[in-house]
């Protein structure tokens, strides 16, 4: 689990993506940029964030193959994602536009889990629990992982990756261990 300065490294980094990205909003919503550069310019948003969200937990020093590989599947996901948002923008308000930017970079919490998650299976941990985040509004889901207490690392997903109800929106965190 993330420290309380982790966390608002996490958070801190987002904060300053999302601004980052507000501009480039506006530019799409009123069609004073192609397809092909909002496409670019998210490209290399969402890269930087993943990128320093996974360094959180693993430092650039202690970046092993495995890591890079597990970060590039990732961000190759969400350029996936991309393509298909980037054609629908002429048909999007622009605070339609910048609500699906911002779940973009809001995933980028999944990879600092991902980090987190390889770095204590490399430790020995084998199980994970869901931990709240900082809200007094949780969703479904993730009351429900929170209720399985303990678990085969694997069989919850990670938070940010939008499988949860609140999608990219999630702010929990899991933990590791063995369990016990």
């Amino acid at each position: 689990m993330p420290s309380p300065g982790e966390l608002q490294l996490i958070e801190d980094i987002i904060a300053e993506s999302t601004a980052a990205l507000a501009e480039l909003a506006t530019l799409a919503a009123e069609g004073g940029i192609t397809e092909a550069q909002f496409i670019m310019l998210m490209r290399e948003e969402i890269k930087s964030t993943y990128i320093q969200q996974y360094l959180i937990v693993n430092g650039s020093t202690n970046m092993s193959q495995s890591d890079w590989g597990t970060l590039g599947s990732l961000i190759k996901e969400q350029y996936k994602y991309l393509d298909g948002f980037a054609g629908e923008i002429g048909n999007l308000t622009e605070a339609q536009i910048k609500a699906r930017m911002d779940m973009y970079i809001n995933s980028s919490r999944s990879a600092n889990a991902a980090a987190m998650q390889n770095l204590e299976q490399a430790n020995g941990a084998s199980m994970m629990r869901w931990i709240f985040g900082a809200t007094e509004d949780h969703c479904e889901d993730c009351l429900g992982y929170v209720n399985q207490g303990w678990v085969t690392i694997g069989e919850l997903p990670l938070p940010g990756d939008g499988e949860s109800q609140c999608l990219t929106n999630c702010k929990c965190s899991v933990e590791f261990g063995t369990g016990e």
